[in-house]
């Protein structure tokens, strides 16, 4: 049975656009907890922005793995938190600024409030598309503790590539990965932690074995977490990489596919079973068959 749910935020729980969840989302959520079912975020994204995805629910993010996999909750209280090794972050951010428009940008985890290092203000201001919600500029990473941090990129996907792997190679005591596969940045994370060592750390703390975590996800930075679970279910719109490692599959985000998976979960772990769309007919995967989460979860596309 399914006694965990983490779930990846943008284009899987919630699809890119949308001012937040829907409520059709939030009840399915709360239709789990009250199946007896932990539900949680595994995402990036940092609490002062849980607040509006969820519209305010705080009950909906009280536990789960956020900053990916940095900082993990159970019941809304930090139960850990692994931050960004600084000096590591400075030597990125001076080689981030000596390519023209980009930068390290931190992230006050608690304020959403954030700091792009190397670049002045009038560079922000010039390419607000990119710099999104910088509050202030500084020269160097400014002493404190940092969970958060992505590096802001001025070009294209190639552009970000190269840089992503300049910066790699520069700074051993740090990853590097992207978030989705649109824009131009990429979070920065501990070396080799990342959204499972959270997720196992959460596993651990609820006392549960693997195959009870369902996780579902569509993107690079949600590769660790489908690789670590038996039950990792991707998005039809997820990157080729994270559906081939993906066990189950179901609808696409634009259909709420996720939240019909929940409702599944929740009729399925109180009956003592696996939800339906976990069903041996996916072993088709590599046939082109897919199980669709938004077509009653048993129809084939």
């Amino acid at each position: 049975m399914i006694e965990l749910v983490l779930s990846d935020l943008d284009d899987t729980l919630i699809r890119y656009g949308l001012p937040h969840i829907t409520q059709n989302a939030l009840d399915a959520i709360h239709a789990v907890q009250a199946a007896g079912v932990h539900f949680g975020p595994a995402t990036g994204r940092i609490g002062a922005d849980l607040a509006w995805m969820f519209d305010g629910d705080e009950a909906a993010y009280a536990t789960g793995v956020r900053v990916n996999g940095q900082m993990v909750y159970l019941d809304g209280e930090l139960i850990h938190g692994v931050p960004d090794d600084s000096a590591a972050l400075d030597r990125a951010a001076q080689a981030v600024r000596t390519h023209p428009g980009c930068a390290l940008v931190l992230y006050d985890v608690d304020t959403g409030e954030t700091c792009a290092v190397g670049v002045t203000m009038d560079v922000v201001r010039a390419a607000p598309e990119v710099f999104k919600r910088v509050s202030r500029v500084s020269e160097r990473v400014p002493d404190g503790t940092w969970y958060k941090a992505n590096v802001h990129v001025t070009g294209d996907r190639a552009f970000s590539q190269a840089l992503k792997d300049e910066l790699t190679a520069l700074c051993p005591e740090l990853d590097f990965v992207f978030p989705n596969p649109r824009g131009s940045l990429f979070d920065v994370l501990p070396h080799k932690w990342n959204k499972a060592s959270g997720a196992e750390v959460l596993r651990k703390a609820l006392g549960i074995e693997r195959e009870e975590v369902c996780v579902f996800g569509d993107a690079e930075n949600d590769l660790s977490v489908i690789r670590a679970y038996p039950n990792a279910t991707a998005v039809s719109n997820a990157a080729t990489v994270v559906s081939d490692f993906a066990r189950w599959h179901i609808g696409s985000t634009k259909d709420d596919a996720v939240a019909e998976a929940l409702y599944d979960i929740a009729e399925a772990t109180p009956a003592g079973r696996m939800p339906n769309f976990m069903s041996a007919i996916d072993n088709l995967a590599g046939l082109g068959f897919r199980v669709s989460g938004a077509e009653g979860l048993g129809g084939m596309r």
